[in-house]
């Protein structure tokens, strides 16, 4: 089979945006013909992404762009990943288990199809990206069915693990953590050692036994309710890849009784998804649903699970010649209260033992016999790695000297944080001067006291994307090795989207995303586990440093 990058010349794809429609229908079309090694197949532009074996299905996207030919190859390069490697024969007799196959299988062709054609890997990581930065991609929550659940956690997991796209580890994170908080780790590990050997198997026929084996387990879990196995994660995968061996002989003829037992399970699981439309979470059907928003350009983003980009902007050059002054001023004394803050008990908890250089005079005041604990000894406990973004509001509704009061306090929060070992920070300003960005102040690998100006420059602007700024600070957290991942907020603007944020909050929670906030307001809403509200910028430093050490604080937890 001629790999992609033979069959397509590399400016026919740089030059697609000056094609007209019949050009990018015929480019595509040969595109996808030659992926498919020229079988008899037919490729319609219409429907909802998808194929039977002999039709593929690519949708609607909106033409006569760049989107165009991504959508159309996002989703062409993985229906004829199935045209090759799906055995269609029993895909149609599933019923409810149609939708934990599939996500199953959806992992093992591309996975398949990658190792042959390399460069399709790119197109359908890059749409898929652009898709989650919309909002588009589904996600879990606490009232997400647990069929869903389940079918969204494994195929989140797997495609982390087996294709490594480069955004899906927050979403791995996420749905696994609410799986696991809902289910207990033990079945998790279980079932995801039954879903990996069914994305690493060689044929449809052993995925749909997988996934049946995976939702009888699932099924007898929820039905024991709260009496759970306490078998160890290793003994757990040992066991279900020893059992679930013999279902790789799953032929197509099945005896009366098992095809009765199948429509039993089919059935069962069906139930879980408790009312709830599967459709919902198809993720070609939530890239068709967006690709058919007509009127709107391809570079918005305004869901509030949008993730935005963070560009480097000029800020203006009229820097407040007090700003320095005021700055320095107040980091002197965050500093020296920081400093003896990590020295304290907090960072190096005492107790009592038998050798030491300090008596402890409590100990013995009260001194009994045979007591010899009478020194007073400190335990240096070592801080944690952590990675903070720090967020700033500066939305219209942001005055001059609050917003300018903000900006110190952010210039000294990351010169605090970058002095601790393990510790670094980067700095955003939301919303930024493009449409739909954060305005980047401080990366992670730059001096604090190198981008004093950009701090400077922040200036009140727009209206108050809480909601997509704090989803775009964690999708940028999601990549560090830090041991903590933290978002330190500072704004005026939670009172409008309390219920998203409430919600945001709990996702976050769970895909391993600390929030803190300073609220900027008598009537800020209390949605994040750290927050403090003032009424006035007056008080803003000191509740700033408070917030940093309850924060710190929090790593013995």
């Amino acid at each position: 089979m001629r790999s992609a990058a033979q069959a397509v010349p590399e400016e026919q794809i740089l030059r697609v945006e000056t094609c007209n429609t019949i050009n990018v229908y015929k480019a595509v079309n040969s595109i996808l013909a030659s992926l498919a090694n020229y079988k008899d197949i037919q490729i319609v532009f219409g429907g909802v992404p998808s194929t039977n074996g002999k039709t593929v299905y690519l949708g609607e996207p909106p033409t006569h762009s760049q989107d165009a030919l991504d959508a159309y190859l996002a989703h062409g390069t993985h229906e004829i990943h199935h045209v090759l490697f799906t055995d269609f024969t029993n895909v149609s007799k599933l019923g409810g288990l149609h939708l934990l196959v599939n996500a199953l299988e959806d992992v093992r062709i591309d996975a398949i199809g990658y190792r042959k054609t390399p460069g399709t890997y790119f197109w359908r990581e890059t749409y898929l990206e652009r898709m989650l930065k919309r909002g588009r991609l589904p996600e879990v929550n606490e009232k997400t069915s647990p069929a869903k659940l389940l079918c969204l956690s494994l195929y989140w997991h797997m495609t982390d693990k087996t294709l490594g796209y480069s955004f899906t580890h927050m979403l791995s994170q996420s749905s696994q953590n609410e799986f696991i908080r809902r289910f207990g780790e033990d079945l998790y590990e279980e079932l995801s050692a039954l879903a990996y050997s069914a994305v690493t198997s060689e044929s449809t026929d052993e995925v749909i036994a997988y996934a049946k084996l995976i939702a009888e387990r699932f099924i007898k879990e929820l039905s024991l309710g709260k009496n759970r196995r306490k078998t160890s994660g290793n003994s757990v995968k040992k066991q279900a890849e020893q059992e679930a061996v013999p279902a790789k002989n799953t032929s197509s003829n099945s005896t009366g009784s098992d095809a009765a037992a199948d429509r039993k399970l089919e059935q069962k699981f069906t139930e879980l998804f408790e009312g709830e439309n599967p459709d919902q979470f198809d993720i070609h059907k939530l890239l068709e649903q967006e690709s058919r928003s007509k009127g709107k350009s391809p570079d918005l983003a305004q869901g509030s699970n949008s993730i935005w980009p963070a560009v480097r902007s000029e800020l203006t050059q009229s820097i407040d010649e007090h700003f320095v002054q005021d700055l320095e001023q107040y980091e002197i004394t965050a500093s020296a209260r920081f400093r003896k803050f990590l020295n304290s008990n907090v960072m190096r908890p005492r107790h009592l033992s038998r050798r030491g250089k300090q008596l402890s005079t409590p100990a013995l005041a009260g001194l009994m016999v045979g007591e010899d604990r009478i020194f007073t000894t400190e335990d240096t406990v070592k801080q944690p790695s952590a990675a903070f973004a720090v967020l700033i509001d500066r939305s219209g509704s942001m005055d001059k000297r609050t917003m300018r009061t903000a900006a110190i306090c952010g210039a000294v929060l990351c010169r605090l944080i970058d002095r601790v070992s393990g510790c670094r920070a980067s700095a955003y300003a939301f919303p930024g001067m493009e449409r739909n960005t954060l305005l980047e102040i401080k990366r992670f690998d730059e001096r604090s006291e190198s981008v004093t100006d950009r701090f400077a420059g922040i200036r009140s602007f727009g209206y108050t994307p809480v909601c997509q700024s704090l989803n775009s600070a964690a999708a940028i957290l999601s990549n560090r090795k830090e041991r903590r991942k933290i978002i330190f907020m500072l704004t005026d603007g939670l009172c409008s989207e309390e219920e998203l944020l409430k919600e945001r909050s709990k996702v976050l929670t769970n895909a391993g995303i600390e929030v803190v906030c300073l609220g900027i307001g008598r009537l800020s809403p209390l949605i994040f586990d750290l927050q403090k509200n003032i009424e006035d910028a007056f008080d803003m430093q000191e509740a700033l440093y408070e917030l940093l050490e309850a924060t710190m604080k929090k790593h013995a937890d």
